[in-house]
């Protein structure tokens, strides 16, 4: 029987350990900092290599969540200032012309302790192309703590960065994915 389309590209689950032939180079393990979720340092999250205008806070690693969610005010200067995309009511995402896709710049990601673990995403990676239009992976939502603004790193980064959760050691590892694999 024929695989329905996608599902051969999609995850999968090991409980009890982990294939180092999914990951592309050595794990790097980032610490949780807040249970019961996945919570991580957020560092900075910027976005080309202008690193003045960069964010910080907290950032949980779900698998139920398929975008990168972070503060809608984030994702409005983000999406609209930097990006040059054009907010779609009707679908609630930024749209962006797919001709310019390319030329768009780097999704950086440094989590963890001390300087932490820079993680990037290409446009191509952080842009979601469905029936001939473009669109943001990047969305706003305001989470608010007592401390920090949290984010949520989703599919859209999950699905590029072959990720372990390791709940006896308190800690996520993440490598870049090995798509020959898929």
């Amino acid at each position: 029987m024929d695989e329905p389309d996608g599902l051969m590209n999609g995850g999968e689950l090991q409980i009890g350990g982990y294939s180092m032939t999914r990951a592309l180079g050595d794990i790097l393990w980032i610490p949780i900092v807040k249970r019961p979720y996945w919570e991580l340092q957020l560092r900075r999250a910027y976005l080309g290599s202008d690193q003045t205008i960069a964010y910080s806070g907290k950032i949980v690693v779900d698998t139920g969540t398929s975008l990168i969610v972070a503060p809608k005010l984030i994702v409005e200067e983000w999406n609209r200032v930097f990006l040059k995309g054009v907010y779609n009511a009707d679908t609630n995402y930024y749209m962006f012309d797919c001709k310019t896709v390319d030329s768009l710049p780097d999704l950086n990601l440094q989590f963890g302790e001390g300087k932490g673990h820079l993680f990037t995403l290409k446009p191509s990676q952080y842009v979601i192309k469905y029936s001939g239009e473009c669109y943001s992976a990047i969305a706003g939502m305001d989470i608010s703590t007592s401390d920090d603004p949290v984010w949520i790193l989703g599919d859209a980064f999950l699905r590029h960065y072959y990720t372990v959760f390791d709940a006896e050691e308190e800690r996520v590892g993440f490598a870049l994915a090995n798509k020959s694999l898929h």
